[in-house]
């Protein structure tokens, strides 16, 4: 005769399966989950025997089972890897461990208790909790003048559209790329987890002196003009003003400032081995031939065109030579042209007159833009 350990469950008498089910949902009202999870603490167990009523769970010695409703098993599923949820071996009673991984984002999970009539499986019920628990990134307010700040902090706020390089503001000798909203929208989704639309908030860029350095006349241009001073002339100050502005609508003229910048630049004047090269690379490439070449496609002569041919928007100096730049992405607004037919160089010499005037010196521009 071999003996065995007694039971630590009651035994089972005849069951009012009617009664029983009702104290199983007495239970069951009695076993709460936080709705809302901010931290791995708020959720540490969940009951595997339900605690007696009218018992304080923080003072129930796990090890025996007298507060403990013996007589109804819990079982827990989650709908989620952020609350997982364990046995406790020791003490023989614990409640399961519920271990809470705190998402990035706001994350909803599911509880479902299952709590059944000890020694009949067949008697149960489900109960449901709907518990959500708060991403670890808080939720902020775009402050549109951090952004601009922090924008303008960046290392490639200001280029040169020529090479891309970064703008030595004591010492600017090019146009100036500004960054874009596309750049700004970036920004702000890693600062605030929130885009940025020019359309509701566009960018204007203002300067306070319009012959050195032009200012944009249309929101969220991203580039300015650069007209620097001729050679012997004295360097040029100009404060370039950033403004992101507030327009509801989406639509006409702004009603308000949201963030201002002012930047403080110095405009170097040209060399004249810079105007030599400019009056050079159009003498090289304003003619009938390279125009001929940048267009001709697979067309073999100018007095008998059988195919497409092929349109280009800029010519650029490449090495010795040129090359044509036949796509808006890729044109940088460095060289020479094509307005109307014809080859003018807009960037070189930035100003009508002086294109006028370079045109006109290579023979391709007779009239007045």
């Amino acid at each position: 005769m071999t003996s065995s350990s007694p039971s630590p469950f009651p035994a089972l008498p005849d069951l009012d399966e009617v009664k029983a089910k009702a104290a199983l949902n007495a239970v069951a009202d009695r076993i709460t989950v936080p709705e809302t999870v901010e931290s791995a603490e708020d959720l540490t167990k969940l009951p595997k025997y339900p605690v007696k009523a009218g018992v304080d769970e923080s003072k129930v010695d796990y090890s025996r089972s007298t507060d403990l409703e013996l007589w109804a098993t819990a079982t827990w599923q989650s709908s989620s890897k952020n609350i997982a949820i364990s046995e406790v071996s020791y003490p023989y009673f614990s409640p399961y461990k519920a271990t809470v991984s705190i998402p990035s984002n706001d994350t909803a999970v599911v509880l479902t208790l299952k709590l059944t009539y000890s020694g009949r499986d067949d008697l149960y019920l489900y109960k449901t909790y709907n518990v959500t628990i708060k991403g670890s990134v808080v939720e902020r307010d775009v402050d549109y003048q951090e952004l601009l700040n922090k924008m303008l902090e960046t290392e490639d706020a200001l280029t040169n559209p020529r090479n891309d390089s970064n703008i030595d503001k004591a010492n600017v000798a090019s146009d100036i790329q500004f960054f874009t909203t596309k750049d700004l929208s970036a920004l702000s989704m890693q600062l605030y987890s929130k885009g940025f639309d020019g359309k509701y908030t566009p960018i204007k860029i203002t300067s306070s002196n319009e012959d050195v350095i032009s200012s944009t006349d249309v929101y969220n241009a991203a580039r300015v003009l650069t007209y620097r001073p001729l050679p012997g002339r004295e360097a040029k100050s100009v404060t370039i003003t950033i403004e992101i502005l507030d327009r509801p609508s989406g639509e006409g003229e702004a009603t308000g400032v949201l963030a201002s910048a002012a930047i403080e630049v110095t405009v170097q004047p040209l060399a004249q081995n810079e105007l030599d090269t400019a009056a050079a690379f159009m003498k090289k490439v304003c003619t009938e031939e390279v125009y001929w070449d940048g267009i001709k496609k697979a067309n073999s002569a100018k007095d008998n065109i059988t195919g497409d041919m092929w349109s280009f928007i800029e010519i650029v100096p490449d090495g010795d030579g040129y090359k044509f730049i036949r796509t808006a992405d890729a044109a940088k607004g460095v060289g020479v042209f094509t307005v109307d037919g014809k080859m003018i160089d807009i960037a070189f010499l930035p100003g009508a007159e002086r294109t006028i005037a370079l045109a006109k010196a290579c023979g391709m521009y007779k009239g007045e833009l």
